[in-house]
């Protein structure tokens, strides 16, 4: 393949869409957070963050198509898959390059806030990220689970590096109130990329099964699976009717899009439990992003707060 053809391919591969909403809801969460320090010093160090982010994620979709090209063969019939690359060794050397950048950020920004541990971080999840893409029987649940941990990290590490920070500049941690907060809604962004999981592997079930790879709908049927993100869904729209009748007083505007929330997830259900086709489940998984880009904008209430 000439060079003139790979970014291309590259960039649907790493998921420019899903890096975008990446992206969006680091930055809101600083605007909520309200960091403390110079502009300068802020660029630079939650610039480092969100660059390693956003490089151990591609990083991570990349190895990942790598390693499902069989069922992509299906799963993305017409679209641009990991097997346009003309050798193994070129993946992998972008691959790698991805995460060397990104532990690169890590190394930086630990040495700049003095704590060691922040090291750990993108080397830990670039290898859990290869372990789900390589290992076959991690796509069945645990996998998903892996996946969802990591969408609520992105948001909830901004808080801990801040915490970080203003002990060492101000002797105190953020207020436990903005912790709850910010807890409330890695929790809510970790359930439904959950759900947004299991619906995805409905969708790609017959690829998988042809890639020889055991997801939860192929271990316990299309329907239970429905049913169970159903539950999910439920559940979610009842602790998001908690936090109205808990918050509504206190502001309108976060109430109306905790009403947003509710009402898509109610509307997100009954549309799963009629779903029956691959176009169908692959809407549902475009409403499950709508809704989560919806409540990722409840940090905007933090920021104006």
């Amino acid at each position: 393949m000439g060079l003139k053809r790979l970014p291309f391919h590259y960039l649907y591969i790493l998921r420019p869409a899903n890096l975008m909403m990446i992206l969006l809801g680091q930055v809101l969460t600083l605007l909520a957070i309200a960091p403390i320090g110079t502009k300068q010093d802020l660029i630079t160090t939650y610039g480092l963050f969100i660059l390693g982010t956003l490089t151990v994620a591609g990083a991570g979709y990349l190895i990942n198509d790598y390693y499902d090209h069989v069922s992509d063969r299906i799963n993305l019939e017409q679209a641009p898959r990991i097997t346009a690359f003309s050798q193994t060794s070129e993946v992998l050397m972008y691959y790698l390059t991805l995460n060397a950048i990104a532990l690169f950020c890590g190394g930086i920004l630990a040495d700049k806030i003095e704590y060691a541990g922040l090291m750990l971080v993108f080397p830990f999840v670039a290898v859990l990220l290869y372990l789900y893409a390589r290992i076959p029987w991690l796509k069945l649940g645990l996998g998903a689970v892996l996946i969802s941990v990591f969408v609520a990290a992105t948001i909830l590490l901004i808080p801990w590096i801040e915490t970080l920070r203003r002990i060492q500049f101000l002797e105190h941690a953020l207020d436990d109130t903005v912790w709850c907060f910010f807890f409330a809604v890695g929790l809510s962004a970790f359930w439904l990329n959950l759900m947004r999981e299991f619906i995805k592997d409905i969708q790609d079930i017959n690829g998988d099964k042809n890639g020889q790879r055991t997801t939860l709908p192929i271990a316990i049927g299309i329907k239970r699976t429905q049913n169970l993100v159903v539950g999910m869904g439920v559940m979610g729209a009842l602790a998001a009717v908690y936090w109205f009748f808990m918050i509504y007083t206190i502001s309108y505007g976060l109430a109306v899009l905790l009403i947003a929330v509710i009402l898509g997830l109610l509307f997100f259900c009954r549309q799963t439990l009629n779903a029956k086709h691959t176009q169908n489940f692959k809407s549902l998984s475009l409403q499950l992003k709508l809704i989560m880009l919806i409540g990722m904008l409840s940090l905007c209430w933090l920021y104006v707060f």
